[in-house]
C-alpha cells in the first residue's frame, strides 16, 4: 500500500506511460528470476520486487483510465477494467492446469488438488 501511494504522486510528476511500462517489466522479470530461485531469502527479495513491480502498475493505470472518462463513462470503463482483470484470475489457472503432465499414479488433472500432488512435488 505504501508503495502504491508512492507510484500514484509518481506517475504525476513523469507521467503515467513509463509506470505503466516498468511496472510489467519488472514484474515478469521478478517472476522468472522466482522460477530458479532455490534460497529463502531470494524468493523473499524477488516476491518483494514482485510487488514492487505491481504497485507501480496499478495506480498509474487506474488513474490513466480514469483521466481518459469522466461520469457514466468512467464508471463503465472501470466496471469493464475490473472484470478484465478478475477473468484473468479465473481463466489463468485454469488453462495452466492443463499445461502440466499428470502426476505419476495420479487418475487425473484434479489430482494436483488432492494429496498425491505431494508425492508428485517431492
Amino acid at each position: 500500500m505504501l508503495t502504491a501511494s508512492l507510484s500514484g504522486r509518481l506517475s504525476d510528476r513523469v507521467g503515467r506511460r513509463p509506470l505503466i511500462v516498468l511496472g510489467p517489466a519488472i514484474f515478469l522479470a521478478s517472476g522468472l528470476l522466482l522460477a530458479g530461485a532455490n534460497r529463502i531469502w531470494a524468493i523473499l527479495a524477488l516476491a518483494a520486487f514482485n510487488g514492487l513491480g505491481l504497485a507501480l502498475f496499478w495506480p498509474p493505470f487506474q488513474a490513466w483510465i480514469a483521466e481518459r472518462n469522466t461520469g457514466a463513462g468512467l464508471a463503465r470503463d472501470i466496471g469493464s477494467f475490473n472484470m478484465s482483470w478478475t477473468a484473468s484470475h479465473l481463466i489463468g489457472p485454469v488453462l495452466s492446469d492443463g499445461s502440466m503432465p499428470d502426476p505419476p499414479g495420479c487418475p487425473s488433472s484434479s489430482a494436483r488438488r488432492s494429496p498425491c500432488s505431494a508425492s508428485w512435488s517431492s
